[in-house]
C-alpha cells in the first residue's frame, strides 16, 4: 500500500528558479521521490505476492482435506486422525479469510491514498489559481470522506477524525459549490468574476489529509497484523494435515 504522502507542498516549478506556484522553495519536494518510494513499492509488491501465495496454498490444502474426508467410511478408518483433519480445515479456513481481509484492507488503503493525492492536488491548485472548479471538486471530496467514515467496522476512532475534518471542510465551502449539477450555469456561459479566495480552505484540506494519514497508519498496522494471523494459521493448518499421513509410520 503506497503511503499517503506527507504535507510537503507542490513540486518545484520549472517556470522560475525562486519559488514554486505555492510559494515554497524548490527544496521542498514530495517524499515519494527517491529511495523511500522504491523501497516502499517493493515492500508492498512482496506483501501482495505473499498474500496471494498463502491464499492459493491454503485453498489447495483445503481441497486436499475435503477430498480425504469425503465419506463417513473414510473418516471412520482415520480414527483419531479425523480430528486433526478437522482442526486443519478450520485453521486453514481462518487463513483464507484472513488473507481476504488483508486484501480488502490493502485495497481500501490504495483508495484512500488516491483520494489524499487528489485532495493535495486540489488544495495546491486552489491556493495558486483561486478557481471555482476546485471548490466544487473539494466539496465532492469532503462529501465522499463524510460518507466513507460514517460506516466503519474497524478503526472507528481514526475514521471519526476523518469525518470531523471533512465536515469542517464542507462547512467552509459555499452551498452552491456542493451541488453536482452546475451544467445550467456552465451552459449560460456568462462572464462572471471568480469567487474571492477563502484562506481557511487550504488549512482545512491539510487537516483532512492529516486525518487520513492517521487512519492510514492505523490501517497499515492492521495489515501486518492480518498477515501474521494468515501466516500463523496456514502453518498450523498445514502441520495438522501433514501429521496425518506420517502418523501411520
Amino acid at each position: 500500500m503506497p503511503e499517503p504522502i506527507s504535507d510537503q507542498g507542490a513540486p518545484p516549478s520549472t517556470d522560475g528558479p525562486d519559488k514554486s506556484p505555492t510559494g515554497r522553495l524548490p527544496g521542498h519536494r514530495y517524499v515519494e521521490e527517491g529511495v523511500f518510494a522504491r523501497l516502499q513499492e517493493r515492500t508492498q509488491t512482496q506483501l501482495g505476492f505473499i498474500n496471494s501465495l498463502l491464499v492459493t496454498l491454503a485453498v489447495g490444502l483445503l481441497a486436499f482435506a475435503a477430498n480425504a474426508s469425503a465419506s463417513s467410511t473414510e473418516l471412520h478408518r482415520l480414527g483419531w486422525r479425523k480430528w486433526l483433519i478437522l482442526a486443519g480445515v478450520v485453521v486453514l479456513a481462518c487463513s483464507v479469510l484472513s488473507g481476504l481481509r488483508l486484501a480488502h484492507n490493502r485495497l481500501a488503503s490504495h483508495r484512500i491514498t488516491t483520494r489524499v493525492a487528489r485532495l493535495r492536488e486540489l488544495r495546491d491548485r486552489y491556493r495558486s489559481e483561486h478557481r471555482d472548479d476546485e471548490l466544487q471538486r473539494l466539496g465532492r471530496q469532503a462529501d465522499f470522506f463524510q460518507k466513507w467514515a460514517k460506516y466503519s467496522w474497524s478503526k472507528v476512532h481514526e475514521k471519526k477524525q476523518v469525518q470531523s475534518a471533512a465536515r469542517n471542510l464542507a462547512a467552509l465551502i459555499p452551498d452552491e459549490y456542493k451541488q453536482k449539477r452546475r451544467a445550467k450555469a456552465a451552459s449560460e456561459k456568462t462572464q462572471t468574476s471568480s469567487r474571492p479566495y477563502i484562506p481557511a480552505i487550504p488549512p482545512a484540506v491539510t487537516k483532512l489529509v492529516e486525518a487520513d494519514r492517521t487512519w492510514y497508519e492505523k490501517a497499515d498496522d492492521w495489515t501486518w497484523w492480518w498477515l501474521r494471523v494468515q501466516t500463523g494459521s496456514f502453518m498450523l493448518g498445514a502441520i495438522c494435515l501433514v501429521v496425518v499421513p506420517f502418523s501411520y509410520y
